[in-house]
């Protein structure tokens, strides 16, 4: 702490929280604070299940994709993000079918710059928090989903500052 500031770990280096432009306390939720300009697809959709219904903050709604090999979720960020966590909330029911699930970082020019452990042990309604000790630069996160699996999420929140 310096002068009852977090100081927070960078890739480059550490630097106060006070040093950055969205939080005077440690990584804010950046996907509430820059909704309106980030964008979510996915690789197909089961009808009245979008992909934007992962990113519009009700965990009572969730996206939908079909049952093909390679089922995903993503997020474009809308710039440049110093990442330090994401938070995926499972639907209510079907949870088990986040199993295998895997969460990836990706830079600008779509090159994964961090790779999560594959979910196991899904559960109905359950939040999985996938932590990084040290903040990464993204600009995209994207969900890649168990092979002939659909991929169903209520929420992403991704937590961090502005690079």
């Amino acid at each position: 702490t310096v002068k009852g500031i977090e100081t927070f770990q960078f890739a480059d280096g550490a630097r106060t929280a006070a040093q950055l432009p969205l939080s005077t306390s440690g990584p804010q939720n950046i996907t509430d604070a820059y909704r309106g300009q980030m964008q979510v697809s996915q690789s197909s959709t089961y009808p009245g299940y979008a992909a934007a219904l992962a990113l519009d903050d009700n965990t009572l709604s969730f996206n939908h994709t079909m049952w093909t090999a390679d089922e995903w979720l993503n997020v474009n960020l809308g710039g440049a993000f110093a990442v330090s966590r994401v938070t995926l909330a499972n639907r209510d029911s079907s949870g088990s079918r986040l199993n295998g699930a895997v969460v990836q970082l990706l830079d600008a020019q779509g090159n994964v710059v961090h790779n999560f452990a594959a979910i196991t042990g899904a559960e109905d309604g359950e939040v999985f928090n996938f932590n990084l000790a040290t903040a990464v630069t993204a600009t995209q996160v994207r969900i890649d989903g168990a092979a002939y699996q659909p991929l169903q999420l209520a929420e992403i929140d991704v937590f961090g500052f502005v690079v």
